[in-house]
């Protein structure tokens, strides 16, 4: 919607800044072959970024609502979604950086594997991350102000979805 019909709908609109939807079929199609160069969700969030000029999306964003059907794939898609080498997601979790009160809050909601709506499941990611944006997230409202969310979708066949969300319109 335009700004100011979205401001006659809500005095505290949230912008969808980009979005991009990656399959990587032929990873089912291979038999499952993982050694394929990059994830669904790597490819995706590097594109994502690089349409942005996001050079360092875990200072960009301040909340993001990860698609994580199960809390081991969703440990290891941290390191896919921002982009990241080794262990260095592992050491963020251990260090406490991803909790609701961390740098990088990671499903403040309880994400995917708390409230499960099949059908509806990516698009309560995309809501709940724009409650953290509006203030409106309630108990599980992180503290800092929260200007840019990234919220994920994910399917059976090997696509992801990431949109990005925005407090201001100022691209």
């Amino acid at each position: 919607a335009c700004e100011e019909k979205a401001k006659a709908v809500s005095s505290t609109p949230v912008w969808v800044r980009d979005h991009i939807a990656v399959h990587k079929e032929e990873t089912v199609s291979n038999n499952f072959a993982w050694e394929l160069p990059e994830t669904s969700h790597r490819r995706a969030a590097r594109i994502l970024f690089e349409r942005n000029g996001i050079t360092n999306p875990l200072e960009y964003f301040d909340v993001f609502e990860m698609y994580d059907p199960s809390s081991w794939w969703g440990v290891e898609w941290i390191r896919e979604f921002f982009l990241l080498e080794g262990d260095e997601h592992v050491k963020m979790l251990e260090n406490g950086e991803l909790n609701i009160d961390g740098r990088m809050p990671i499903n403040p909601s309880g994400g995917v594997t708390s409230a499960n709506p099949i059908g509806a499941t990516a698009l309560a990611r995309v809501a709940e991350a724009a409650l953290q944006i509006r203030g409106n997230a309630g108990p599980h409202q992180i503290k800092k102000e929260v200007k840019h969310a990234l919220a994920s979708g994910f399917g059976g066949t090997l696509w992801t979805v990431l949109i990005m969300l925005e407090k201001e319109l100022d691209w």
